[in-house]
């Protein structure tokens, strides 16, 4: 039977439903029943937080006497949360919200923060037990307390924590609210054993910090005190896991303080769900309250594309909009989600497992560096009344003049090495004008050689490093070797190719770009979506600049199509000395 059949009556405002499970052996066929109670008069239950699995895989249950289906990852959770002898109640949500029903859904999601937050215990149901679980659960209490050394036990814990973020329940985007908002320390549920969360990070803290600091993934953390002896004691691991930000999240949530619909999005952004609009809703209930604008209102019946591109609209609104965008991929020309703007993110595409596009955090120069330079700080940029529109202010740079779409096997990638190198040479001869604008844009666009151009500047496996000088000779070896061994247009597996740790550079950053250049002599990388008569801009907040492409017939609207590392500019170097210095006026773009 259908769960939807046991849902008689429509729930009343601040009423929910819970589920009574009756005590029985582990064997036990589990029986259950559904029960309306107010929120008003502080009913007295527990609230489960769980992966739902797939719906394919199903178990039984018994609930009002009558037999339903429900995930085999549910029914797992039920059975081993069941007692021998005292029921328990619970708040479920896929039992206890009629999901069917989009005004129930989205009236009872609102409620969400109240349901964890006034819960008497929230059950943290990780999945069945491994071989390293029991053992793992066991050990804590003496890891937590420092009294337990090296031995076969730690070894077990650390590969059980080590092995979580491969575990369903972490990369669900629900966890996040219903773990932070517990009022109570939360109780995690792995198989037949269970632990506290405080008891379950405590161990966890202990174990990563001995660990990583034998491999010096450690630095100190100056104490209160100020006292030198102290601060040289407490240091903090460099090294985090979804585990220390699920905590970092909940110790913000209690203070009372929340989060930034940014820092959220941030944090959840790998994370998983069945409706894609839970990737918004999910997080609301973690706001700070200067953050909850008219913006969110939880409403299922409203389009994917709407309640992102309402999200990207807050996030213009709190002066985070250009910053973001330069750190995430970008929805593109022709967005999976339908009716997606493309200034607004899909939200549901923000890891490299999902996207099928190149982070604009590719094109990022080394930190702290900013294309906005002194505007760095920028609020800029508001979603029209449609939320369909972005009006933004930005610098013009340059038009698109020609453009190189390098192979995605990099021993192919560097045949084209040669052609890449003439272009640049090509276009740095149009750097050359004597006096005014076209003097200062002609030395921005000459001033940053190639070699550092295609790796964004940085530092092999470093995201915050300029590129060290030495890189230089190690460009020129491979420029020289790609002249010799391709001369004759061999096939590229053939070739032996010299290793370094620039190679290395390149083998991250050029893969599937594109190589252009620019009608006044700027050089760079972008994505290969970039065409001719494309307008490469500066968006004042924004750390890389974006690509923009005028849509036809129309004299003012725009789309957004890439992030670009261009030489010469990622420094700030053109909004201060051509911007600031009124050689060149912003224009407003009316991106759609």
């Amino acid at each position: 039977m259908s769960l939807m059949q046991l849902y008689k009556e429509q729930l009343a405002s601040h009423e929910i439903r819970i589920l009574t499970i009756q005590p029985n052996i582990f064997s036990s066929p589990i029986q259950c029943s559904l029960a309306t109670v107010t929120l008003d008069k502080k009913p007295c239950y527990g609230a489960l937080s769980y992966v739902w699995g797939s719906p394919e895989t199903t178990g039984e249950i018994v609930v009002d006497l009558v037999q339903v289906a429900v995930t085999a990852n549910l029914a797992s959770a039920l059975r081993h949360l069941r007692h021998t002898v005292d029921s328990i109640v619970l708040w479920i949500d896929a039992i206890c919200i009629n999901q069917g029903d989009n005004k129930e859904r989205s009236a009872q999601v609102k409620m969400m923060g109240r349901i964890y937050s006034n819960a008497a215990t929230v059950f943290l149901w990780i999945g069945e037990a491994d071989e390293n679980s029991d053992v793992a659960f066991e050990s804590m209490p003496a890891i937590a307390a420092g009294g337990e050394g090296h031995n076969k036990a730690t070894d077990a814990t650390f590969g059980f924590y080590s092995s979580l973020d491969g575990r369903p329940w972490f990369s669900r985007v629900w966890i996040l609210q219903e773990m932070a908002l517990a009022t109570e320390d939360p109780i995690v549920a792995c198989g037949g054993k269970r632990a506290s969360w405080s008891l379950f990070i405590s161990a966890w803290t202990v174990l990563a910090t001995r660990l990583f600091s034998e491999i010096g993934m450690v630095r100190p953390k100056p104490s209160d005190s100020g006292r030198g002896e102290e601060r040289e004691q407490v240091v903090e691991v460099l090294a985090k896991l979804k585990i220390d930000v699920l905590n970092d999240m909940r110790n913000a949530v209690r203070k009372g303080t929340g989060e930034s619909l940014r820092e959220l999005l941030l944090t959840s952004r790998s994370s998983e769900s069945t409706d894609p609009r839970d990737k918004i809703y999910a997080l609301l209930g973690m706001l700070r309250s200067e953050d909850r604008d008219s913006y969110f209102v939880i409403d299922y019946q409203k389009p994917v594309a709407t309640v992102y591109a309402e999200a990207v609209a807050h996030l213009f609104a709190k002066g985070d909009g250009p910053s973001f965008l330069s750190g995430m991929w970008l929805s593109g020309l022709e967005p999976k989600i339908p009716g997606l703007p493309s200034w607004a993110l899909d939200f549901s595409a923000q890891s490299a497992e999902v996207a099928i596009d190149i982070s604009c955090i590719d094109f990022n120069p080394p930190s702290p560096q900013s294309v906005s330079g002194p505007g760095a700080g920028a609020i800029n940029g508001v979603a029209q009344d449609d939320v369909r529109t972005l009006k933004v202010e930005a610098l013009p740079v340059d038009l698109v003049d020609e453009v190189i779409c390098l192979d995605k096997d990099f021993a192919r990638c560097l045949t084209q090495l040669t052609d890449i190198n003439q272009l640049a040479a090509k276009a740095r001869t149009r750097c050359s004008a004597d006096e005014g604008l076209d003097q200062v844009i002609g030395e921005l666009a000459g001033s940053e050689p190639l070699w550092r151009i295609l790796i964004s500047n940085k530092a092999w496996h470093s995201g915050y490093d300029v590129a060290p000088d030495e890189y230089a000779a190690m460009y020129d070896e491979l420029l020289t070797h790609c002249f010799q061994a391709y001369g004759q247009d061999p096939e590229p597996e053939t070739v032996q190719t010299p290793t370094n740790e620039y190679l290395r550079c390149l083998r991250d950053k050029l893969p599937g770009r594109a190589f252009f250049t620019t009608t006044k002599g700027f050089i760079g990388l972008s994505t290969p979506v970039i065409r001719p008569g494309d307008e490469i801009t500066i968006w004042f907040g924004a750390t890389i600049p974006f690509v923009v492409r005028p849509i036809p017939r129309t004299q003012e609207f725009y789309q957004l199509v890439s992030g670009a590392y261009v030489g010469g500019i990622m420094n700030g170097k053109m909004v201060d000395q051509v911007y600031c210095e009124d050689l060149l006026d912003s224009k407003t773009l009316f991106i759609k």
